[in-house]
């Protein structure tokens, strides 16, 4: 049964990721891996979809996708590129900054990490971040794959908290519920006053 997993706030572990993406500023199948429509002939090809929902101020990404090599056989997206690759979403634009795309054979991961480039505004709403294909072989499909790792940014590079569930990812913070409220002390002692500029609504 897969897991639900979270990422409640920045991580050391993408500093490079981080790093490129401040340089860089200067598709459809939803599941969770589980099992596969059994109708479906072995050796048609799978499209599975990396998606987060209610996203808000995204600006990049970096994923892990983990799949089972006895179960499914990856298709290489840019088959005219060395490696296997991923199609990245078409939300990223015509010509998002790529830092990594690549599959790791040894793991049976694939790593993919996008941004956006600068004077590209966050991106919002339920995505599709990434695409990868897979060729079945065999039927029904037992937890096939799966999100090992997900890193969001905003524009400023900081990681946004979310937790994921197979290929679906999800925002803890919805910000389209963020009623733009700023709490200032007033000079008496343990009064404050409303402003207009940043706290959370109902």
């Amino acid at each position: 049964m897969t897991a639900t997993r979270q990422r409640s706030g920045p991580s050391s572990a993408p500093l490079l990721f981080g790093a490129l993406l401040i340089s860089a500023i200067t598709w459809a199948l939803i599941g969770s891996g589980r099992s596969a429509t059994p109708a479906r002939a072995q050796g048609d090809p799978i499209m599975v979809d990396i998606v987060v929902r209610k996203a808000a101020r995204l600006y990049g990404a970096d994923l892990t996708l983990r799949y089972d090599p006895a179960q499914l056989s990856p298709i290489d997206a840019l088959p005219s590129t060395p490696g296997i690759q991923a199609q990245v979403g078409s939300v990223w634009g015509a010509s998002p900054f790529v830092v990594v795309n690549e599959l790791d054979t040894t793991k049976s991961e694939m790593h993919l990490v996008v941004s956006l480039l600068a004077p590209a505004e966050p991106l919002a709403g339920d995505l599709i971040l990434a695409r990868m294909g897979f060729v079945p072989r065999r039927f029904p499909l037992e937890d096939a794959y799966d999100l090992q790792d997900v890193l969001l940014v905003d524009l400023g590079g900081q990681a946004i908290p979310l937790r994921w569930e197979g290929v679906v990812i999800d925002p803890l913070v919805d910000w389209r519920t963020v009623v733009p409220r700023l709490w200032l002390p007033l000079a008496a002692p343990g009064e404050r006053e409303e402003y207009a500029t940043g706290a959370v609504g109902p």
